[in-house]
């Protein structure tokens, strides 16, 4: 059975329009103020988030939920070096799960760490997510607003 002319292009926009909306998640990296680790991020298979970071900071690959005792200074996993600002994107590349921290002192223990799932669907458009930025704790009374420095 073949497909009809106006099925073909269909399928061929379809494929088009997917491809071309591949989501770039910008996340502001940084020691959440709440303690907690990231909320769980979910991309597909060609999306990509960018982690962004002023201060002393890293991205570093881990392989569970857990903060690990050390971190080594160089390999695979060390995905951005720790440096005074910086970017990194990382590009989900396949279906999982995947756990990135902060290699820098106990950041990771602080919440410098994201759980990232990967599924296989076509990608989300870029306009239904928003820019990450870590869960903060509430504002006590008193507190002003603005006075955050850098982590």
């Amino acid at each position: 059975m073949a497909l009809s002319k106006q099925v073909q292009i269909a399928v061929v926009l379809f494929s088009l329009v997917a491809a071309a909306s591949a989501l770039d998640l910008p996340i502001d990296w940084k020691i959440p103020t709440s303690g907690k680790p990231y909320d769980t991020t979910y991309l597909q298979t060609g999306d990509s988030v960018t982690f962004n970071w002023r201060g002393f900071h890293g991205v570093y690959k881990i392989t569970s939920d857990r903060c690990p005792a050390t971190f080594s200074d160089s390999g695979p996993d060390d995905l951005a070096p720790s440096a005074s600002g910086g970017s990194y994107t990382w590009h989900a590349t396949a279906p999982g799960t995947y756990y990135l921290a902060c290699q820098v002192g106990d950041h990771c223990k602080e919440g410098m760490l994201i759980e990232i799932v990967v599924g296989s669907g076509p990608a989300l458009a870029p306009s239904a997510m928003a820019p990450m930025v870590p869960a903060e704790a509430p504002a006590a009374s008193g507190d002003s607003e603005g006075s955050e420095g850098e982590n």
